[in-house]
This record gives C-alpha cells, sequence and structure tokens, in this order.
C-alpha cells in the first residue's frame, strides 16, 4: 500500500509560500512524502490489527525432502568456457 500512496505525494501541490497562509498545501517534497509515508504505514498498521486472517496449511516434516535433482552417472564432468 505504500508505493501508490508515496506516488500522491509527488502529485500533492507543494508551495512553500501558500503553505503559511493554507494548512492544506504542503511547504515541502519531503514534508509531502513523510505525511503520505506516515499515513499509510498508520492506516495499514490499523488494517492489519483489525483483519486477523492467517491461514496455514499443516505440513508434515517427514514428507519435505531434498529438492530433486537430474539424474546423473556416478562419473560425471561439467566443461564452462567463458569468454
Amino acid at each position: 500500500m505504500k508505493p501508490p500512496c508515496l506516488a500522491l505525494a509527488f502529485t500533492d501541490d507543494v508551495d512553500p509560500v501558500l503553505c503559511k497562509v493554507n494548512e492544506n498545501v504542503l511547504c515541502s517534497r519531503g514534508e509531502a512524502l513523510a505525511i503520505y509515508g506516515l499515513g499509510s504505514t498508520a492506516l495499514g498498521a490499523g488494517i492489519g490489527a483489525l483483519i486477523k486472517t492467517d491461514r496455514w496449511t499443516p505440513v508434515a516434516l517427514d514428507t519435505l525432502g531434498p529438492p530433486a535433482r537430474e539424474a546423473r552417472s556416478p562419473l560425471s564432468l561439467k566443461l564452462t568456457f567463458r569468454f
């Protein structure tokens, strides 16, 4: 959720003169990024605290084995050329 909200910070109005008169206008791009970043973090934390839907699937550890490898003969040779 953070990247789209931070993208909004780049499209928001920034005016160092008008920000002293109008509180809806931010003074710098850094201030806009900080406000949108902290706002989206707080929003995400609030949603994460309210929605608890972790879904886990139990898997027996003995069913997990080493990754499958291609069949090789007992003696193999690998040759690499680099240019």
